[in-house]
């Protein structure tokens, strides 16, 4: 899922020359609350990017950890989610969550806990 969102954002963006996308856990899993950066050097900020990934074709929930809960708060649309399916198959697909906390509180999203 990573690599494949990695390779959507490169195509995207980087022909832009104004945007590096950095894929932070490219090497090993860095523990951070986000797995790629997107960095625009005319405005000089970040967007951090969650990648939720599911090898099946519809599966719509995923956890949230609170660290990434807790960023997504505090950089709102700084952070973003991509949530992919059918991870490693040819016909993969990404759906993005710009600003996942307003998304939740416009009732785009729900949030909800499980036991």
């Amino acid at each position: 899922g990573e690599a494949f969102v990695f390779d959507l954002l490169k195509a995207q963006l980087e022909p832009l020359r104004s945007h590096i996308v950095n894929w932070v856990n490219e090497e090993q899993e860095s523990g951070l609350p986000y797995d790629l950066t997107i960095t625009d050097s005319m405005t000089r900020t970040t967007t951090y990017v969650e990648v939720k990934s599911t090898r099946q074709a519809e599966k719509s929930a995923f956890e949230i950890t609170e660290p990434e809960w807790q960023l997504a708060s505090q950089v709102g649309q700084g952070y973003h989610i991509y949530r992919v399916v059918r991870a490693g198959f040819p016909d993969a697909r990404a759906t993005q969550i710009p600003d996942p906390v307003l998304q939740w509180r416009l009732k785009r999203v729900m949030v909800y806990m499980a036991i």
